[in-house]
C-alpha cells in the first residue's frame, strides 16, 4: 500500500500508545485480518449504540444541539444548489465510515427542518446562524488541511460535542440534514 492508502480512514484503527507498539511490533501474532475484524467489530457496535440513540432523539434534542452549534455571525451562502447525496459524496471523496454516519444522520433529517422551521418563527436568523457556524467550521479545518473522510469525521465529532451519546447522534443529524440540502461540503 501506498503512504497515503495506509492513513486513509478505512485503513485505520485508534490503539491507545501501549497497544499501538505492541500490535505494531507483533506481525504474526496481530495479522491484518485479525485487525480488520476487530475494526469491523467495533465499527458494528458502535453504529448499533448510534442507531439506538437516534431513535431516541427528538426535537427537544435536537434544538438543544442546533443552538450549541449557532456561529455568532451570519455568514451567506448565496448556492442553493443541490445535487444527489451519492455524488456529494463521491465529490468530497468520503468512504465507507462517512456514507455509513450520513446513512444514520439521514434518518433525522425530518425531524431537523422542523426544528429549523420552528426556531425560525422565533428567531429569523437562526437556520442562516447555524448554517454559518457549519460553514465556518468547515472552512476552518479545509485551511488546516483536512479533506475526505478526515474532514468529514472532524465535522461529526464537532457537531457531536463532547461525552454524551445524545448529543452526538444530534449532532449527526445535524450534519448530515446540511449535508444532504448541500449547504455544507463541496457541491
Amino acid at each position: 500500500m501506498t503512504e497515503d492508502q495506509l492513513r486513509e480512514a478505512d485503513n485505520l484503527i485508534v490503539f491507545c500508545p501501549t497497544h499501538h507498539a505492541i500490535i505494531d511490533a507483533q506481525h504474526e501474532t496481530y495479522p491484518a485480518s485479525l485487525l480488520k475484524q476487530w475494526k469491523l467489530q467495533h465499527e458494528r457496535a458502535y453504529r448499533e449504540k448510534l442507531t439506538a440513540k437516534l431513535t431516541d432523539i427528538g426535537f427537544a434534542e435536537l434544538e438543544v444541539a442546533a443552538k450549541a452549534l449557532l456561529a455568532p455571525s451570519i455568514a451567506a451562502n448565496g448556492d442553493y444548489t443541490t445535487i444527489p447525496p451519492a455524488e456529494k459524496i463521491e465529490k468530497n471523496k468520503l468512504g465507507s465510515t462517512s456514507t455509513m454516519l450520513l446513512t444514520l444522520g439521514a434518518a433525522k433529517s425530518r425531524e431537523v427542518e422542523r426544528v429549523l422551521l420552528a426556531s425560525s418563527q422565533l428567531d429569523s436568523e437562526f437556520p442562516d446562524r447555524l448554517r454559518s457556524g457549519f460553514v465556518a467550521k468547515y472552512k476552518a479545518l479545509k485551511a488546516e488541511g483536512l479533506g475526505g473522510d478526515d474532514l468529514f469525521v472532524a465535522m461529526y465529532e464537532w457537531a457531536g460535542g463532547e461525552g454524551d451519546k445524545g448529543r452526538e447522534a444530534a449532532g449527526l443529524a445535524i450534519l448530515t440534514h446540511l449535508f444532504v440540502i448541500c449547504d455544507v461540503f463541496e457541491k
